[in-house]
């Protein structure tokens, strides 16, 4: 319990978890009322909400191979190579103007990259 308290990487995890997920949360429950502010109706909303599910799939699947076949522990590495694309989609929804409504979509999606990248690994094996 002590060797937890005092490893910094086991702090670092906890706050980079922290922060995703809070800001995650959000995001994932006023999804909808997100979509619907780039101008789309509210039955479309809902079927826009459809892919976000299978792209937290890819994102959780293609990182737990990622960090599987990369040779020693590379978990921090493969979650600040997934950072980046929802970076670069926080980046896009903010510059993009109001009459972008599928490029502000597209950067809503690619945004979820971020979520779950470092609950899918043993950290164990630290």
């Amino acid at each position: 319990m002590i060797e937890a308290l005092v490893d910094p990487k086991t702090w670092f995890l906890f706050f980079f978890g922290l922060s995703t997920q809070v800001v995650n949360g959000s995001v994932s429950n006023f999804g909808t009322l997100i979509i619907k502010g780039f101008g789309y109706s509210s039955l479309v909303t809902t079927l826009l909400q459809i892919p976000y599910g299978a792209i937290i799939i890819f994102a959780v699947l293609s990182s737990m191979y990622l960090q599987r076949w990369l040779p020693g522990q590379k978990r921090c590495v493969v979650a600040g190579l997934y950072v980046l694309p929802a970076l670069a989609g926080v980046a896009g929804i903010t510059a993009l103007g109001s009459h972008n409504k599928q490029a502000k979509l597209a950067c809503y999606y690619v945004r979820h990259f971020v979520t779950y990248i470092l609950d899918t690994t043993n950290k164990s094996q630290s």
